[in-house]
Formats: C-alpha cells, structure tokens, sequence
C-alpha cells in the first residue's frame, strides 16, 4: 500500500555516452538542493560552473556528490565526525547516480533515505509558465472520455504547448480482458477508464492537483460506485508529469467535483456533490454537498457533508489567510430551522474551519426565484466576494468573513441570460475579475467600458471591476468568441495579464478549428482588456473542452534540462488501509470456516494489510487458513480439508471490495483434489461409489461484448464453462467399470454360471452358419 519512495528516477535527459554533453546546458546555471535531516534543513548550491570539460549526465552527478559529501557530521562538541581512517564522515546519506534503460537512455535517480527530505529549487526560471486542463471525447466510437494536462510555457509571449500529461483511472475489467486475450501478457497497457477533470491548482512547491471523476480505480484506490457511476478522484504531479498520489473519495452511489482550492500550507481542499453518507454522523438520503480536506501527502484531514433533506451543490471554494474554507452554491430548502428556505433555488454560502472540519457559518441569500452562488474569492480586505446568478441576471456581493449574514454590497452587474454562466473570480490587490459567458451580446456588467465587443452566437467575457471597500465599480468588459458558441472555464491573474481558459465551437485563433469543439487560453491586457494572445488546442472528431486553468511559481529551468521536479522529491506518506484504499474505518466483511459462524473483519483506525492479517490468523488454529503479506499484498488461503467463505459487507462499507477481493469459497488443497488424510479403515474401504467433485467454470474473468476481442474472449470462456458443466454432470453417475478395491477371485457359482453360458454360446456358433456367412436363427 503505497510507498515512501526514497529512490526517485527523473526523466530521461541524455543518450548515447554518458559523458557527452547534456543538451540546453549552458554551464552556469545554479539550483539549490535541501536536505532536511530530523528536521533541520541544510541547502546546498549546485553551481554548474565548477565542472571542468563537458557538463555530462555523469559530470553533473559527480558534482551533487562532491558537494553532498563535503559536509561532514559533527560531533556533540562540534567537531567532524572521523571514520577509521581518519577521514571525515559525511553528514548526509542522501546520493544522486546514473540510471540507463534498456535504449541507452540516462537518467538522474536520487537516493535518499527515511531520515532525509530532499527539496529542489532552481536559483532562476523562465517566467511562471500555466497548466490548462481539458477534456475530450469522441464524436463517434467507443473510445472512453479521457483528461489532459498541457504546461504552457512563454505565457508572456506565444503560449508556447509544453509538456503534456495524460491523467486516467484504469478500467479494471477490460484491462484483465486484454491481458487474458493477448499472446504475450507483458506487453498489455492498462486500459483507460473514462475520465474527466473539473478543476486544477498548483501549490508554492509547483506541483500540480487534479480534481474530476472517473470510472476507473487509481492504483490501490478501487471504485466501488454502483450502476456505471463515477467517483471523484484527486491526482497529484509533479512538474515532469509523475503521478505523487491519486485518491478516490470512495462513494458507492457515484459523486461529482466541482472546486479545488489550496491553502497556505499546500493542502489541498475539494468540493462537489453525492448521495452517499461520507462524514462521520451523515444519515439523511439524496444529493448532498462535500468538502474534503486532504495533506500534501495525500492524508485525508476531514470531510464535511452539508447533511439536509434538500437537495444542494457546491460550486466553488475559496481558503482564507487563517485556512477557513469558503463555499458557495444552491441549495433547494432549509439548512435548518435558523436558515430556512426563501423558495425555489437559493445562493448558499458555508464557512468551514479548517482545522476542524466543522460549519462555523452559514446564510442563505435568495427569493422565490432561482438563485445559485457560481463563484467565490478572498476580497482584498479579507471579506468574502461570491458571484451569483439570479433569475438570469449576474450579481455580485461581498460579505462580512466573520459574519457571512452581513453583507457589504450587493452589485447588480445585468442579465446574462437563464444559459449564461459565471465560471470564476480572481482578486488582484482592488481589482476584480469575473469570468463568464452569454448569449446576450448587450450585457455590458453595469456599464463597463467595452474592450473588446461580443462577436454574437454566445461568447465567453471577462469583467473587472473595481473594489472600492463598501461598493464596487465595473471598469471594463472584454467578449472573447466568434460567431460560433464559447463558454469561460477559468482565469488566472498575474502581474499585467489575465489569462482565460474556454472552449469553442469556432476559431478565435486565428489557425483553424481541430475538432467540433476546441479548448483555448486566451491572454488579456488586465490593464486595457485587450486580447494579446490566444493559443486553440483540438483533436481531429472529438470534443476538446476547457475545464481548468493554474498558475505555476517558476517555468521551464534547468532543473527540467536535468529531467528533474520542482519541489520535495522523496515522498513518504501514510501506508495504512485507509489513506491508501477507499475503505473507512468500520467497513468490514466476514469469514465463515467450515460452514461455521460467519465472523466479522472490522477495519480500525491505522490498521494496515498486516493488520488484517493477524485478525483473520486469530480466527483459526494455524492448521485451517493462511493470511501472508508479501510485497505489499495481502493473500488468504485455506489449507488442507479446509474450506473458508470470504462473505462480502453492505454496499458501500464492503471492505472485501475495497481490498480488491471477490466473495469466493476458498478450499484447502487436499479437499480441492479430495484427498483423504483420516486414518480410518472405514473410510479407506468404502463401497459407496465416489460421485461430484470440485469444477472450476473461471466464469470469474472479466466478460464484456464491448469489442470483437472481448467477445471471442468471453464466448470461449462460456464454451469453456459448458464443457466443465457436461463433466461435472457426468460425475454424478456413477462408473460402469468395476471398482478396483472389488477385485479378486471369482465365486465358485458365478464361474459355473459362466461356463455354461460360454458352452451354449460356442454350441450355437457352430451350427448355425449357412452359406452367406451370416448368423442364421
């Protein structure tokens, strides 16, 4: 279950000899490597100027390690640490060496060690550089939804498409299907499992966090949703695109995400919506908002449930200077007897505290007709700007931090229609920027100064205003489209620029449209609104949408020319049942010996596979059922005559399920092939004919018609099936042929009998053939 990985490999950077120079070095570039040892951190800069001749893969490391081992332990006194020779013992265990695939390709790998944290840090980089989520599907075939993460470099100048990251669950059962199918197993890719991404963010370290739903397990995290639903998932990267940690929220009924936020220590905080009872004390059925707080090592913190009988959603999150959590969305009725419901759809607004998980405030803004929050910032001051759509009409407000039911302002910004949407705030010192899109090319945000003007057809927007404390001006509006449909993902400001991710329907590019629909990353003068820059990204018949947008700290440095990640590169994480699997604590299933009393398996808190283990050993003698870990996986055997049902626990707490184990009788192996170990001489002498037995239908497999593959896969398993039915129908009659154990002499009556049908017989043989040689009677 999981890892605490103290050996990172990078990516591959060099080929051919080792000591050629590496491609894109110049020779004075510098980073800086920390190594925090029990706590205390020690940087050390690596100067690439140092190295005498070619800077090579080899020479690089050499350099780390001269510098790493220079540092010597000290003594209590201070004083370095000698070995027998006399020579000083380096204070750090950590290494960097070079690794070669099969292709000659080399690599950097970093060894460290449980007591070290190893952090790099370039001393330059380019200008930050953007990460864009899109989505895409197919307009016709099979092919499952699938995510994409694409780094955008020169986001100063051409938005430059950079590295591309795939992210995707695996779809358990096809995967199993291809492999059992294919002529050699090893070469078998996981078969992707549809996948969709809502959200993104990057942390202070660059790496980057994925929030969507898929129908796909992650690794140990096994979707247990029910009637092709899909969970929610959250993935982290680093910045050469390896996946750190992936979790599932472990809803049986199915979930949707729809927000990400991080907060000052780079935990990650998510929200969305499921009809399942996910935190502690959730008992009331239907749609119901969720908040997750996870580490940033993938340690789930809390999960919060907005439990009412309404239907509710949240739609996005913020976190404040203190790592408050603040959300907004709908909600269809009361909260509670102090929130009740002004009718139809209401704005709800939620402070959660993020230590403890708990509702601190809530309000609920809203008339008889349809309103819903849509966005949500941290305003200037530290009050709290939520963006809502009411009745077709876009509104913003701010609200007291401390009191959610004082509100500061409210601005009426126009109608954007019962289709238009707002997809996001973002904050600049008193400026704020309000993404959306409308087909109502005459909406103006409270009149705005029009930068660029709506090119009809429906069209993304991006507004700013100015906050002026207790009220809030419109400055300008910029329309971002063409004559076909666009709709406004996200935005993301920094410095002079506004960056606005989308998608279309036509070509704001300029260079043709790919797909039937394209993704886009349009860049704004933040001061004029002016469009400078727009990048279109498509795939030829599909449907590429835009569905976040994220700013990291750094771009491209020579920490990527060295195939190496930004950020912490050992990452140590919780290894038990629950951080690394779906399972909760109280989920459970049951053990039945022999036809015995079936008893429970209960995960507890911290328990892991040797946990597990050692509660199934107690329920036997050592002689009955087996439990081994071995490699991080968890194996349960009966042994001898022995047979032991594993019996699955209730949809949604069934722990066999997220172990990754069917219900199945497991049989000993002497019963298996029916060996008989007693020493009774009754038994060994049996005349009771030996009738049945133990056949195998594997109908186990995965079986799907989803392709032609897949099907000659499953009809020969069924054949297979038939065949091992005929037989074991055969097995029920007993043997014509004569019992071994019944061999011996003859009884003196039954030879006498015998002969004198033998002498008629040979009689009639001989007097009765004529002249056709045929027997005459």
């Amino acid at each position: 279950l999981g890892s605490d990985q103290e050996t990172f490999t990078g990516r591959s950077v060099a080929t051919g000899s080792r000591d050629d120079p590496l491609p894109g070095i110049t020779g004075t570039e510098t980073f800086t490597l920390t190594i925090t040892h029990l706590g205390t951190p020690t940087d050390i800069t690596i100067d690439l100027s140092k190295i005498t001749g070619p800077v090579s893969i080899n020479a690089v490391v050499n350099l780390i390690n001269n510098e790493i081992t220079a540092i010597p332990a000290l003594d209590a006194n201070g004083n370095p640490v000698l070995d027998s020779s006399g020579n000083p013992v380096p204070k750090f265990s950590t290494r960097f060496a070079v690794v070669s695939d099969a292709n000659f390709d080399h690599a950097i790998e970093i060894q460290t060690s449980i007591l070290e944290e190893v952090t790099l840090k370039p001393a330059a980089s380019d200008p930050a550089s953007l990460y864009v989520a899109t989505n895409r599907s197919v307009v016709s075939g099979d092919d499952p939804d699938s995510t994409r993460v694409t780094r955008l470099d020169d986001i100063a100048g051409l938005l430059t498409e950079g590295r591309r990251i795939d992210v995707a669950g695996t779809d358990a059962e096809a995967t199993a299907i291809a492999t059992a199918s294919a002529t050699d197993p090893t070469t078998v890719e996981p078969v992707a499992a549809a996948t969709r991404s809502d959200a993104i963010a990057v942390d202070s370290e660059g790496f980057v966090y994925v929030v969507g739903t898929s129908a796909g397990d992650f690794g140990s995290q096994i979707n247990t949703t029910q009637d092709g639903t899909e969970d929610v998932f959250l993935t982290k990267l680093d910045a050469n695109g390896n996946v750190v940690f992936s979790r599932l929220l472990g809803s049986a009924t199915g979930a949707d995400a729809f927000s990400i936020a991080i907060d000052g220590s780079d935990n990650v905080v998510v929200a969305g919506t499921t009809a399942d009872n996910l935190a502690p004390g959730t008992t009331v059925p239907g749609t119901d908002s969720f908040i997750a707080k996870f580490s940033k090592t993938g340690d789930r913190l809390f999960t919060y449930q907005l439990d009412t009988f309404a239907e509710d959603g949240i739609a996005d999150l913020a976190v404040d200077a203190n790592g408050d959590i603040f959300a907004t969305g709908f909600t269809k009725g009361a909260l509670d007897a102090a929130t009740p419901s002004n009718g139809g759809r209401d704005t709800v607004l939620l402070r959660i505290d993020g230590t403890t998980g708990a509702l601190a405030d809530k309000t609920v803004i809203g008339t008889a007709g349809d309103e819903r929050g849509q966005a949500i910032a941290v305003a200037n001051d530290g009050n709290i700007l939520v963006a809502a759509r009411e009745d077709g009409r876009a509104v913003l407000r701010k609200l007291d931090a401390t009191n959610l039911s004082n509100v500061l302002f409210t601005q009426d910004l126009g109608s954007i229609g019962l289709t238009g949407k707002i997809s996001d705030l973002a904050v600049s010192g008193t400026d704020i920027f309000l993404a959306g899109d409308t087909e109502d090319a005459t909406f103006t945000g409270g009149a705005a100064t029009v930068a660029n003007a709506a090119a009809g057809g429906g069209d993304a927007f991006l507004l700013k205003l100015s906050d002026q404390g207790a009220s809030v001006s419109s400055d300008l509006i910029s329309f971002v489209g063409t004559t076909a449909a666009e709709n406004a993902d996200d935005i993301v400001v920094t410095g002079t620029s506004v960056f606005l991710a989308g998608t279309t329907g036509g070509d704001i590019s300029g260079n043709g449209r790919a797909g039937a629909t394209d993704g886009f990353v349009a860049r704004l003068n933040a001061t004029t609104g002016l469009i400078e820059q727009v990048d279109q990204f498509g795939i030829l018949l599909s449907k590429t949408s835009g569905s976040g947008l994220a700013l990291a700290p750094g771009g491209e440095s020579v920490l990527d020319k060295l195939g190496l990640p930004l950020g912490t590169v050992d990452r140590l994480e919780t290894r038990d049942i629950e951080t690394q699997t779906t399972a909760r604590v109280g989920d459970y299933f049951e053990v039945s010996i022999n036809g015995g009393k079936a008893e429970r398996i209960t995960l507890e808190a911290g328990d892991d596979l040797d946990d597990i283990a050692r509660k199934l050993k107690r329920l036997s003698l050592t002689s009955v059922l087996d439990a081994t870990v071995t490699a991080g996986e968890l194996e349960i055997s009966a042994l001898g005559t022995n047979k032991i049902d594993l019996i699955a626990g209730p949809s949604g707490k069934d722990l066999l399920e997220k172990l990754g184990f069917a219900p199945q009788r497991l049989v000993g192996l002497d019963a298996l092939l029916e060996l008989d170990t007693g020493t009774s001489s009754t038994s060994s002498k049996s005349k009771e004919p030996q009738i049945g037995g133990n056949f195998a239908l594997r109908l186990d497999q995965p079986l799907s018609l989803a392709s032609k593959t897949a099907a000659q896969f499953t009809l020969t398993q069924i054949q297979d099936a038939i065949e091992t039915t005929k037989r074991a129908f055969r097995s029920l009659t007993p043997s014509p042929l004569p019992d071994p154990a019944l061999s011996g002499p003859v009884p003196p009556q039954l030879s006498k009998e015998l002969a004198n049908y033998s002498d008629a017989l040979l009689r009639l043989q001989f007097a009765s053939f004529g002249t056709s040689g045929g027997l005459v009677i």
